[in-house]
């Protein structure tokens, strides 16, 4: 009770851009913030094709864009081995 108000307690809620769940597993968003990255990707098609851009320029795009949405709110995430790895794998598709 809040103020004299029932809280109803949820497995996992949205807050802000993050689903956070009761048991502290962050895997779900974790692959969540990877297909939405995914996804930012692939609308890229333009930049990846376009032969005036420079390939220096088009390595900064995954780290100063998709990772940066990958990792949106990381600082509250406990990961596992397992997380870490689908990470670095998702990195490597990037590059």
């Amino acid at each position: 009770m809040i103020d004299r108000e029932t809280v109803q307690t949820v497995m996992k809620f949205k807050y802000l851009v993050a689903i956070l769940n009761n048991n502290g597993d962050n895997s779900t968003e974790v692959k969540r913030r990877i297909c939405i990255t995914k996804h930012a990707t692939v609308t890229l098609t333009k930049i990846w094709k376009d032969e005036n851009i420079l390939p220096a320029t088009k390595k900064r795009v995954p780290q100063t864009l998709l990772f940066l949405t990958a990792s949106f709110g990381e600082e509250c995430w406990v990961l596992t081995a397992s997380d870490r790895k689908r990470l670095e794998s998702f990195e490597m598709w990037c590059y």
